[in-house]
Formats: structure tokens, sequence, C-alpha cells
């Protein structure tokens, strides 16, 4: 019996030759890359030829590189950036890191320190803090005020001062940043009820502790300068509210007047 030719279905043949073809090429390109890659990762250009610091003032670059554990010559892969980040952000001194690889075999290291803001008067030892509460390190002698009326008990680097009254000093410091050359200390053992700052020229100043630390800032910078320029010393209190405040000089000069 025959076959009706209407009957057959004619179909392509497979094209194994070209498959086989296409694979072979795709194994041979895989091969030479693998074979460049372990060529470039056993080069001079697969290790860190320099590393650049940025952003370090109070930390040498020396300090950072081995916080971070990182130095010229290493391998360029054989360690995770972010992980280097997090080292340096563990540092007291440190507020934020990043650390870049940069093409073709350098890094750049980029810090932002924190500033110191005041000296803790503590318990056995004083200590230099930052803002945001972060003991920094022991008191070295930089010329900054004095943030007393604390009972914080033992402190080390890299801890955290929580306490209310010690966040509303370093609040107010912060706030007359642009004077804080003229101030010696603030206490803040009346907190919550009220603050008091001693300049290094002999006035004495008082604030409500929920006052609006910016505008009292700039409120006593005038005051000062005009009291200065009549060469008048006193104490000067702001807990009046309404911006206005009621200014007592020392007796010797009510004497003298």
């Amino acid at each position: 019996m025959g076959l009706n030719r209407d009957n057959v279905v004619l179909y392509p043949r497979r094209k194994r030759r070209r498959a086989v073809s296409s694979w072979f090429w795709l194994l041979l390109s895989s091969f030479f890359l693998a074979v460049l890659i372990v060529l470039y990762l056993a080069s001079p250009l697969a290790l860190v030829a320099g590393i650049t610091v940025v952003g370090a003032e109070r930390l040498s670059a020396e300090e950072i590189l081995s916080v971070a554990n990182l130095e010229p010559g290493m391998s360029l892969w054989r360690f995770s950036v972010s992980q280097c980040g997090d080292k340096l952000s563990a540092h007291p001194w440190i507020a934020e890191a990043r650390v870049k690889r940069v093409f073709p075999n350098s890094l750049v290291v980029t810090v932002q320190e924190r500033r110191a803001m005041a000296v803790l008067a503590g318990t056995e030892e004083n200590w230099l803090v930052a803002g945001d509460g972060m003991v920094l390190g022991s008191y070295d002698g930089l010329s900054l005020p004095w943030l007393t009326g604390l009972d914080v008990g033992p402190l080390e680097p890299g801890a955290l001062v929580r306490e209310e009254a010690a966040l509303c000093g370093l609040g107010w410091l912060e706030a007359m940043s642009f004077i804080d050359a003229q101030i010696s200390e603030i206490n803040v053992s009346a907190y919550p009820v009220s603050v008091m700052i001693f300049t290094n020229d002999g006035y004495q100043v008082y604030f409500a502790a929920a006052d609006d630390c910016a505008r009292r800032a700039a409120d006593l910078h005038l005051l000062l300068g005009e009291l200065r320029s009549q060469g008048q010393k006193g104490v000067i209190d702001f807990r009046t509210g309404k911006g206005k405040a009621v200014f007592k000089p020392w007796p010797d000069q009510e004497a003298e007047e």
C-alpha cells in the first residue's frame, strides 16, 4: 500500500551542525574569559596601588586605614567596601564613612568626623563629647566649654551619653557654636527648669531649659556686645520670657556706680 503524497507533511531538518558550532564558540569564549580573569587577578592591576583619605582632620590617614584594615598592595577584590565603611563608622570620632573603588586599582576613603562639643566633667575622669552625646575620648587639653552638673557614672570612648540634661546642654552649645569660644562652662544641674552659662570674660547667663536655643543664642550675642562696649559685667537672666533679659551688674560694679 503506497503513501498518498497529499498526506505527507514536510519539515525542515534539524541544524545539528550549527547548534554544535554555537555551543563550541560559547564554551571557548567562556574559557578565554576565565583565563583573562585569572591573569587579571594575578597581575599588579588587581592590587591596590594607592589609597586617598578625604575628610580626616582629627584622625590621621594612617589611623583610618588601620581601623578599616586597608593598605596599598592588598588585593582590590578580597574585601567588602561596605564592611570597611562599617568598621570606620564604629570609631567614636567618625560619624559617617564610605570606601569606594576607583578605576583601575585605587581606593578613596571618605569620612565625616564628629566635632568635640564639650568637656564632660565626670566623677573620675573628664571626657570629650560630641553634639550627639558620643564620648570621643579622654580630655586632652582642647579648649572647649565644660559641661557640668551631671552624674553620668563610668564612661569610655564609644559610649553614648543619654541623660536628657546632658543632651539639653549639648543642644544649647550647638546653638551657640558661633560664640562657643566665649563660653567657659554650661551647667545643667537645674534641668529641666533652667541652664546656666558662664563666659570666659565674667558673665553668668540663665536660660529656661525649654527655650528656643538658636533665638536666645542670637539675643545673647547682641546683648554681650552691647554690655562689653559699656564695660559692664554681671548676671544676665533670660528666664523672664518674651525674649527679654534682666541684667544685674556684679556688686563691685554697683558700688562703683
